[in-house]
């Protein structure tokens, strides 16, 4: 992953994309699906179609809070089954409700 200045045509960093899990044999898992800057311009945001998300300082760097957080963060809710109704509505399988109805676990 390449950040430019494309007004300047310099290119303000470079970056590798996050290996995907070794039971992830996806190609697109490989390819960056979105990404977007903060509104500060500061920070790049970047996901992959396994919706595995990375942020990294434009300059290449973590500064401030970035680089205080930890390296992997997820609900511990994450990676709970999720099963199907009849109508296509998804159900925690752990928590008996639908996910955007969970409550909100702690990070992990």
């Amino acid at each position: 992953l390449r950040l430019w200045d494309a007004p300047g045509g310099r290119l303000l960093s470079s970056h590798a994309v996050p290996e995907p899990a070794a039971a992830d044999v996806n190609a697109a898992a490989r390819e960056v699906f979105d990404g977007a800057f903060s509104p500060d311009g500061l920070y790049f945001a970047a996901t992959n179609a396994s919706g595995v998300a990375w942020v990294t300082g434009v300059d290449g760097g973590f500064g401030g809070a970035l680089a205080r957080a930890p390296y992997a963060q997820f609900f511990s809710s994450d990676f709970h089954a999720l099963v199907h109704d009849a109508r296509g509505n998804a159900h925690d399988v752990n928590l008996g409700c639908e996910p955007h109805r969970a409550p909100r676990l702690p990070l992990c």
